[in-house]
């Protein structure tokens, strides 16, 4: 499969470490036990620490979430419980290491602990609205939000916006 996808016209490269026993591709390495197969994530030695920085001039709503939304891919994607503590355990150290506040980090970590894990398939009930990202672009999100009434009476939008 990785042969495939590496004969497509494309810049990106797939690799795949593969071995008797193991399995690591992309994030996430598969093995064979006992138990049937466990997962764990898997970093590759060019990994870097590039999560956004706390300093970062984005909403706060959206650097609030990455941690939840970080922590939550951490417990999705391993099989083992103490694999996944010290997992989240490296997670917390490299979001520290970008500058966010040790509190903000272990209330991210409470809540994606008990908080369900959505997929795909799950409806979001709310309104995405793509844009470039501009440090006036809450200011656009508010003026959508003022004249949502009216947007909402255009009844030319659904046929644009299906």
């Amino acid at each position: 499969m990785v042969d495939e996808l590496n004969l497509l016209p494309t810049p990106i490269k797939f690799t795949a470490n593969i071995s008797e026993d193991r399995i690591q591709y992309l994030d996430l390495e598969l093995s064979y036990g006992t138990k049937g197969v466990h997962y764990i994530l898997f970093s590759k030695p060019t990994y870097r620490n590039t999560l956004l920085h706390a300093d970062s001039a984005h909403p706060m709503p959206l650097k609030k979430s990455i941690p939840k939304e970080q922590f939550q891919w951490v417990i999705r994607n391993n099989s083992n419980d103490n694999k996944a503590e010290l997992q989240l355990k490296i997670m917390t150290q490299k979001f520290l290491e970008r500058g966010y506040d040790r509190q903000v980090l272990e209330d991210a970590k409470l809540k994606a602990r008990i908080a369900p894990v959505r997929t795909k398939l799950d409806p979001v009930q709310r309104i995405v609205f793509p844009m470039t990202f501009h440090n006036s672009s809450n200011e656009v999100t508010a003026i959508v939000k003022e004249n949502w009434r009216m947007v909402a009476l255009d009844d030319t939008l659904p046929k644009i916006f299906k």
